[in-house]
């Protein structure tokens, strides 16, 4: 029995024997190449552009080798990013190095393929176990749109020669004895985004007495109702009157009056500085109707100025002899924006009149129109 075992178990053993050996060459032959260098790890590159074709593209190389070395490979490819395998290449494919700039090192771009892609940086220190970063500027990104690939290798100093990048599309390259580290990335070009925003032409313009959308009804004199006379210039301090403005337009807006004098039938009140120029005082005692806003008026955004005849800093307007007054076809500019776009102004109007000894009696009325122009 113990002869029969010891039989069988000479079989036995010389298989496991087999079968380490089997196993102890497969961990030094499978691997091949990847057995002979460390990994760099936590690697990327960033471009500065996706765009299929840019030029003047920056690629930073970010890394963190697993040991000091002071030479640099970095080859791209456009079918897989595995180091020592074939590499096919192409302008659609593939960015052009001919003309890349490294922040670090001394570049040359070795080989005669069609486009170069294939980057070699000396004097360079790459310290294990640190991340490592180096930038080629001047890149021009693959002009298709698709996935490409990057080889990273380094290798110790005069080293980096052994390596050997495809000349011909899909052709073997060579990395040579002496890696030290090396690792793969996956990039790609994408079709460029195109984004519309439009935004309309906009004004926003009321006019009213305490908030938009009221009729404005305004009663100039003290009392009740308000009565003017001789004694003093009066307003309309108890019926407020306002406009509030909002615009885009770029050039501004024009606020335009446009109207009559005050009148009771044939009787009148008539215009003070009618004739336009700058804005000037109301004499109680002396018939006169004018209007005038702040000489200035800041919204959110902007302003309003007023035009020199209808300048409170000055006093009262209402122009009706000019070449454009309150009574021609489009009236007569009141303010405007400074030739901007204006965001929420507020504007009070103050109407002023007064009457003389003689002026007769009656309900004197005028229609008055505020008119807003942009210019975008």
């Amino acid at each position: 029995m113990k002869n029969i075992r010891s039989a069988l178990q000479r079989p036995l053993h010389a298989i496991a024997a087999l079968a380490f050996m089997l196993g102890t060459a497969g961990a030094a032959v499978l691997p091949g190449l990847a057995s002979a260098y460390g990994s760099v790890s936590s690697r990327e590159i960033k471009i500065s552009s996706s765009v299929p074709g840019a030029t003047g593209v920056s690629y930073a190389v970010t890394f963190t080798p697993t040991t000091t070395a002071q030479e640099l490979i970095v080859d791209f490819c456009g079918d897989t990013p595995l180091i020592g395998a074939t590499c096919a290449f192409a302008g659609a494919s593939v960015p052009n190095v001919a003309s890349a700039v490294a922040s670090t090192g001394t570049l040359t771009t070795p080989g005669t393929g069609t486009p170069k892609h294939t980057l070699r940086v000396t004097g360079l220190t790459m310290t294990a176990a640190t991340p490592y970063t180096i930038t080629f500027t001047g890149m021009q990104n693959p002009s298709g749109t698709q996935s490409f690939y990057a080889r990273i290798l380094t290798y110790a100093t005069g080293n980096s020669s052994q390596y050997v990048q495809a000349d011909t599309t899909g052709a073997a390259t060579t990395i040579g004895a002496n890696v030290v580290d090396a690792g793969g990335i996956a990039l790609s070009t994408a079709a460029t985004i195109s984004v519309t925003a439009r935004v309309m032409e906009s004004l926003s313009f009321c006019v009213y007495s305490t908030a938009c959308g009221d009729v404005p009804a305004v009663e100039i004199g003290s009392g009740s109702p308000p009565v003017i006379d001789s004694l003093a210039v009066y307003t309309n301090t108890t019926t407020p009157l306002n406009f509030s403005l909002s615009s885009n337009a770029s050039s501004g807006v024009v606020i335009r009056l446009k109207g009559g004098i005050l009148t009771s039938g044939a009787n009148n009140i008539p215009a003070v500085n009618a004739g336009g120029g700058t804005a000037g005082a109301i004499t109680a005692g002396t018939a006169a109707f004018g209007v005038q806003v702040p000489a200035t008026t800041a919204g959110a955004v902007g302003q309003v100025d007023a035009d020199a005849n209808y300048s409170a800093a000055s006093g009262y307007g209402f122009d009706t002899t000019s070449a454009d007054n309150v009574t021609t076809t489009y009236g007569d500019v009141f303010c405007d924006t400074n030739s901007a776009p204006l965001n929420t102004a507020i504007v009070p109007i103050t109407y002023g009149a007064t009457a003389n000894i003689t002026t007769p009696a009656g309900v004197y009325t005028a229609t008055h129109q505020l008119i807003a122009t942009g210019t975008f």
